[in-house]
């Protein structure tokens, strides 16, 4: 009986392992970069996958203390295939619906997601597999993910976000259909027409709220996006281009008047503003990765004293929501393009981390229009 894997990025990291390798070892140097090209996973999504693949014996390297390649080559081992048998009843169904091998190869990987499903089922799901790729209806649908999974998989908004985007396109079907649901981006600026010349980028929304309550909205622009949703709004910001499947956000308007994302993001200054741990920082360098101006907000300057205060930082364990970071590596692989003061952050955060809604109103008005 197969284990399944802890980590919610191994299997994709696996994958894109016997994709990269020729032979069986790939070199170490280039591994993460490549693998985060191929997944779309952000560097410590692929690092935790590289970590439970080595623990599994499936990655052979030698490690150093963050359980990362050192140097030289990484060889793989192919996992043994054996066929469940909702895969085998699904290979089957979709054979009997038409599907030549090559299309039953990108769909394999939707039976892992069948169990608890009858033989009866499963047949007809594949049935409405492919009435969806025979028809020629679409266009009459909202062209919404959700709907037409609803619409046309036994009732299901979800079953379209499943299947590989390979697979989409080998059926002729609408890549934007993958677009789980609406994205949004709460923005708060200026009532004027002027556009104004900074915008903070603010990871959680009760942060964002004391922002606007400190009248930072008066003179700049505050976009909420949500923890690692800002993950995709790098995708709009500067220097990043969006993702046709995703499409851009909605945004939606606390206060002021409403801007388009081209107003938003094309600012003079960019600041982010998140919690002070490993965490936020990293989503930092992710966001920097498509907005080389992007600068952290200088209201990190009322945070980091803190942390070395037991009564008002914390470890990172689960009665915080953190103990992943326990396992996240405090030193960031864009090391070279960081300066000295964000290297700083990371290693004061290295153990401990500040929630952003600690910083008082009158901080956050003191310090928000400037970068860190």
């Amino acid at each position: 009986m197969d284990i399944p894997f802890e980590s919610a990025f191994a299997q994709q990291v696996l994958e894109a392992v016997t994709r990269l390798g020729k032979g069986n070892r790939l070199r170490s140097e280039t591994l993460r970069k490549r693998l985060c090209e191929k997944t779309g996973l952000l560097p410590v999504e692929v690092e935790d996958g590289i970590r439970e693949l080595h623990r599994r014996g499936l990655l052979l390297f030698q490690a150093n203390a963050r359980g990362q390649p050192v140097s030289g080559y990484v060889g793989f081992v192919r996992e043994r295939r054996v066929i469940s048998t909702e895969e085998a009843c699904w290979n089957a169904s979709l054979t009997a619906e038409g599907f030549d091998a090559a299309a039953i190869d990108l769909l394999s990987p939707l039976a892992s997601r069948l169990a608890g499903m009858t033989v009866d089922d499963i047949q007809v799901l594949a049935k409405c597999l492919a009435t969806l790729r025979d028809s020629s209806g679409l266009d009459t649908l909202n062209h919404s993910g959700p709907n037409v999974s609803a619409r046309t998989m036994m009732g299901s908004a979800k079953v379209i976000s499943r299947i590989p985007p390979k697979a989409m396109a080998l059926l002729g079907l609408d890549s934007r259909l993958l677009s789980p649901s609406p994205r949004y981006l709460l923005h708060a600026g200026p009532d004027q027409d002027a556009a104004p010349a900074a915008t903070l980028l603010i990871e959680n929304p009760q942060a964002f709220e004391n922002a606007v309550v400190a009248g930072l909205a008066d003179r700049m622009s505050l976009v909420c996006t949500f923890g690692f949703a800002l993950s995709y709004v790098g995708q709009v910001l500067p220097g990043g281009t969006t993702h046709q499947r995703r499409g851009e956000p909605l945004v939606l308007q606390r206060c002021g008047r409403k801007r388009s994302i081209a107003e938003i993001f094309g600012v003079d200054q960019l600041h982010f503003w998140g919690d002070l741990d490993i965490g936020a920082l990293k989503i930092y360098l992710a966001c920097r990765s498509a907005a080389p101006t992007l600068q952290l907000s200088a209201i990190y300057r009322a945070m980091e004293g803190l942390l070395l205060d037991p009564m008002r930082s914390h470890p990172y364990a689960e009665i915080f929501d953190k103990e992943g970071q326990a396992r996240l590596s405090a030193f960031p692989e864009q090391a070279v393009d960081i300066e000295p003061s964000v290297h700083g952050l990371f290693k004061q955060c290295a153990h401990r981390g500040v929630d952003q809604e600690i910083v008082s109103v009158a901080d956050i008005a003191r310090l928000g229009g400037m970068p860190y």
